[in-house]
This record gives structure tokens, C-alpha cells and sequence, in this order.
């Protein structure tokens, strides 16, 4: 019969900061701390007009040099003359950069709109409100990335041959009565927190993690060897 050992685990999430990657003015905010979102979700739109008007000149420069270039080539169709090619070669580098130019403003534009990539948790909607400037070193969003969740406990050195590789576990938290999440031993990692040298961090990962918050507490039931 497989051993059990009984610890007490805590839920744990990476807590990631979402943030522009330009600075804007801030249009509207849709998130509040505590509130949950699905990864695509707009958490935070700068205003776009200073960024609409300089895609737009970047296509009308665009156009200017594609009809040059269409001009040029038209003109020079059928000509081997080699200084004649070296036009042509230039006309094409100038639109090439024509289009990165393009294609760089409309990321620009894309970007205004701050999109949380994963399922998550806000817990710091750092202090955003309409009409504020913003920079990409300020004002950070912090969010819990929900699938990240995982259960930890500190494990005793003693203990640790009793538990094989991908160990069966349970979580019961506290504050989910009579809730039962199964699950799997991770590994181990060593403790770094002083005065516990002699202990390992056990992690765990859940099958299911519907109602989880990080740091509930439980007992962690092992089904070791």
C-alpha cells in the first residue's frame, strides 16, 4: 500500500505586470482589482488619434513612393543600362522602407489597445484613469496568470524518499470545504528562506483549479511510493 504523507500546502500563481510598450494618454480603463479576465481582454486603450493621423501619413508617403517606383519602372522597362539599374535598385529600397513604415505605424496603432494575454486575476490595477500620461516604466498592471496556479509545501529532507516521481496528491483547502482537487507532484525545490535549510519545497500541479485564489491553505494528502 502506497505511503501517505499529510503537509500542510499553499496555493501559489506568477503574479506578471502588463504594460505598453509606448507612452500615451489614457482613454478608458475597463478592469478593477479583484476582477477576473480572459486572456484577448482590453484592460487598457490609449487615445489613438495622434497614432491614426501618423498611420495615415505613413500611407500616403507610401503611395507617393509606390507610384515613383510603378513611374520609374514603367519608364526604364527593357533599359540594361547600369547606372539606369542602380535607379531602379534605389526606387526599390525606397519602397521597401515605404512599406516597413507602414507596417510599423499600424503596430503602433495596434498597440494602443493593452490586451492581457493569459486567463488572470487583476490584483493592482496600478492606479490608471482616463486622461493620465503614461509611460511604459510607470504604472505597472499586475495580474495573476491562472494557469500558473499550483499547491507548494515545505517538505523535511526524511520525508522526500517516500514520495516517486509524479506522486499522486490531494488538496482539501480550507476555504472550500468538503472541495477535493486531485493532482501530481511536480519536483522539489530547495529552500532559500533562512533557518530552513533543512527543508525542500514540494510543487504540485492540479488537474483542475476552478476557485482557487493563491495563498489558500490546506492539507496536501501524497500518495507516495
Amino acid at each position: 500500500m502506497a505511503e501517505q504523507v499529510v503537509l500542510e500546502g499553499v496555493v501559489t500563481a506568477s503574479v506578471r505586470e502588463l504594460r505598453f510598450s509606448f507612452g500615451g494618454v489614457v482613454e478608458s480603463i475597463s478592469v478593477e482589482t479583484g476582477k477576473t479576465i480572459a486572456a484577448g481582454t482590453i484592460i487598457v486603450r490609449l487615445k489613438r488619434n495622434e497614432l491614426e493621423k501618423r498611420h495615415q501619413l505613413k500611407l500616403e508617403a507610401y503611395n507617393k513612393i509606390r507610384a515613383t517606383f510603378e513611374q520609374l519602372k514603367k519608364k526604364l522597362e527593357g533599359d540594361d543600362d547600369p547606372d539606369k539599374k542602380y535607379l531602379m535598385d534605389r526606387a526599390q529600397a525606397d519602397l521597401n522602407s515605404g512599406v516597413l513604415e507602414v507596417e510599423i505605424s499600424q503596430m503602433e496603432l495596434d498597440g494602443s489597445d493593452l490586451k492581457c494575454p493569459f486567463n488572470g486575476l487583476v490584483v493592482d490595477d496600478g492606479g490608471i484613469a482616463a486622461g493620465m500620461a503614461i509611460s511604459p516604466a510607470s504604472f505597472p498592471i499586475k495580474v495573476i496568470d491562472l494557469s500558473t496556479l499550483r499547491v507548494r509545501a515545505d517538505i523535511d529532507q526524511d520525508k522526500m524518499p517516500l514520495i516517486g516521481p509524479e506522486s499522486y496528491i490531494e488538496f482539501e483547502p480550507v476555504s472550500l470545504q468538503g472541495k477535493v482537487y486531485k493532482g501530481r507532484v511536480l519536483g522539489f525545490i530547495p529552500s532559500l528562506t533562512t533557518g530552513k535549510s533543512d527543508k525542500f519545497m514540494m510543487q504540485c500541479v492540479l488537474e483542475d483549479v476552478d476557485s482557487l485564489l493563491p495563498g489558500m491553505k490546506g492539507n496536501l494528502k501524497v500518495f507516495g511510493k
